[in-house]
């Protein structure tokens, strides 16, 4: 890394972190706090039975972690989630369709322009739709990339659509 500059960890790290902190610390608590939902029964056990009642706490453990595991993903695939083009339609608060000028992408370096034309693509939808976040659909990424990193089209036509939680997808004006 450069001198200077310090990686700043985002919130889902954050997040990710505590999350595993409290599981470990679940099942550790589990684990100790074991109660024996059977009754003490006589010393008249076969070798068999008690083997079996072992296997069957170490399933149980088995299954409880990886309940454990599953609630721990949840939080990562809320943030993940994209709804489907049926959802989308019904939640959908404004659509627009610019034409994003992305001529000064030749002041850049010729191996850098590509992906300057995608920083200026986003901050058009920045400044123009105010949004909480943005979401470049991968096909107009492809269009940007199409004829390699140096050379990216001078300008694109783009639908922009913003939803109520303030996501704004953007797509390809044509096709």
């Amino acid at each position: 890394m450069p001198r200077g500059k310090k990686k700043i960890p985002k919130k889902e790290e954050f997040i990710e972190k505590e999350v595993e902190e409290e599981t470990k610390k679940e099942k550790i608590e589990k684990s100790k706090k074991k109660p024996s939902l059977k009754k003490e029964e006589p010393e008249e056990e076969f070798e068999d039975e008690k083997e079996e009642s072992e296997e069957e706490k170490d399933t149980s453990i088995e299954e409880e972690i990886i309940e454990i595991e599953e609630k721990k993903e949840e939080p990562s695939r809320k943030l993940k989630e994209i709804p489907k083009m049926e959802e989308e339609i019904e939640e959908l608060l404004e659509e627009r369709i610019y034409t994003v000028p992305l001529g000064r992408v030749k002041i850049a370096h010729p191996k850098r322009r590509a992906k300057r034309a995608v920083t200026m693509l986003r901050t058009f939808i920045i400044r123009h739709m105010k949004p909480e976040s943005v979401f470049i659909d991968p096909t107009l990424n492809e269009i940007i990339w199409s004829r390699g990193i140096e050379k990216p089209p001078r300008r694109i036509r783009i639908r922009a659509t913003k939803d109520r939680e303030g996501l704004v997808r953007v797509y390809s004006a044509e096709g």
